[in-house]
């Protein structure tokens, strides 16, 4: 049985911003989403969580007990962080010193190093595998060493309720790792975590219920099986996500009426076409299948590459190299060590940890993604359908999908991006 943390129910606040008619539980253990767009009042919704602003009317329960936090003392006293972005700690004071510091100023009313405390503050990051030097100075520390020393701190004071409000701005990807490894490790220990982002991202994925917040109003709260980039965008544009039939494509219909992935499909030859023509270098064709769009010069990477571009059960080089063989023919004879050199030089390029012999299942949304295309372009095609490029992948390394499509431009192929983000389609144009 779950047990309900804190609760809100038909909350306004009004002052610089709004929020209107918020209704919203949270639960111990539970990784709890906020997403929306700038202006969307996120911060507000944050911060009235945590006590720093108080609402006009509604009520917010506490262990199932109506309360009134009325200051920054609420932090303390019910256990509740709140961190953003530009969180900093205090220069003059040593790693040790900052992350006790609610401690001390509990315990003793003043700052003095105690060797117990030191020793709880090792065993706590070792413990949770932080991943902090503790001697290292205050000042040499970046920002995502700088957050994971304030979790560290919730940790030490015995946090039941962290709130992240757009903290990962210029995350790399082993550093977005780290925090996602720590955000799973407090929410199995039963800490909550509201984890606030304007873009979606695979923490967004990972986390059980997604609020969607539009203009200071929550316009629908997702489940983790309802969630989807898709799904938040429509939402955001103010659309419905309702169930949708099985699409078929009739003669005649145009393109952009249908869903991305069935164009996709259409193109690649998954989906048969019912009327109408497809025609490749001015010739009609008709594809019975996937084999007979790549002997045609087409390709296709999907959504998700990671469960369909590669085989979960195959090792990576087995995987990439696959359809090879089958595809050239008794070129591939000829070429066998060519093949293999490209593989072995460029597939898994600027991969930190990876290798030919891991599974799929080690790979990032985004090294699977590279890993795909790369795949294809050993067959030297002319077309290159490609569907969602981003979905999954953290926003801060969206460049690297661009670079990469932008290098398949370089070398003539065409490209046909199938996205239902605006934004995307323009950073790929320019």
């Amino acid at each position: 049985m779950r047990y309900e943390f804190l609760r809100l129910e038909h909350v306004n606040l009004s002052c610089e911003t709004i929020l209107e008619d918020i209704q919203l539980t949270i639960y111990q253990g539970e990784l709890l989403g906020i997403v929306g767009q700038n202006q969307s009042e996120k911060t507000a919704l944050a911060k009235l969580l945590c006590g720093l602003c108080q609402p006009d009317s509604g009520t917010v329960y506490l262990d199932g007990e109506a309360v009134r936090m009325r200051d920054t003392d609420a932090l303390a006293k019910h256990h509740i962080m709140y961190m953003y972005y530009h969180n900093r700690l205090i220069e003059s004071m040593d790693l040790y010193e900052n992350i006790g510091l609610p401690v001390f100023m509990q315990k003793y009313g003043l700052i003095r190093t105690q060797k117990k405390l030191r020793r709880r503050i090792r065993d706590i990051c070792t413990k949770w595998d932080v991943g902090l030097d503790l001697e290292s100075p205050v000042a040499a520390l970046n920002k995502a060493d700088t957050h994971l020393a304030l979790l560290a701190r919730a940790l030490v004071s015995g946090a039941r309720m962290v709130i992240l409000d757009c903290i990962t701005a210029g995350y790399t990807e082993s550093q977005y790792r780290r925090l996602s490894d720590l955000i799973r490790g407090m929410t199995d220990a039963g800490i909550a975590v509201v984890y606030v982002q304007q873009g979606i991202d695979s923490i967004l994925h990972k986390a059980r219920r997604t609020a969607v917040l539009k203009a200071g109003r929550i316009v629908r709260v997702l489940f983790q099986d309802e969630f989807s980039d898709i799904a938040v965008i429509r939402l955001l544009a103010g659309n419905a996500v309702p169930k949708e039939p099985e699409p078929v494509i009739e003669t005649g219909e145009e393109l952009y009426r249908l869903e991305e992935v069935e164009i996709a499909e259409a193109l690649f030859g998954l989906r048969p076409l019912q009327g109408g023509s497809l025609s490749v270098k001015q010739e009609n064709k008709k594809f019975a299948g996937a084999a007979d769009a790549l002997r045609n010069g087409i390709v296709l990477i999907p959504e998700a590459p990671y469960h369909t571009a590669l085989f979960p059960t195959m090792k990576l080089y087995e995987s990439v190299n696959f359809f090879t063989p089958l595809l050239m023919g008794r070129k591939y004879g000829k070429m066998q060590k060519e093949v293999q050199d490209y593989i072995s030089e460029n597939c898994f390029r600027d991969m930190d940890g990876v290798d030919g012999g891991m599974l799929p299942a080690a790979l990032s949304h985004l090294q699977a993604f590279l890993l795909a295309l790369r795949k294809c372009r050993i067959l030297k095609p002319q077309i290159y359908v490609i569907v969602h490029p981003t979905l999954g992948i953290d926003m801060w390394t969206h460049s690297i999908v661009y670079r990469e499509i932008h290098s398949l431009l370089e070398e003539g192929a065409c490209v046909l991006l199938i996205s239902p983000d605006a934004d995307e389609l323009g950073s790929l144009v320019q």
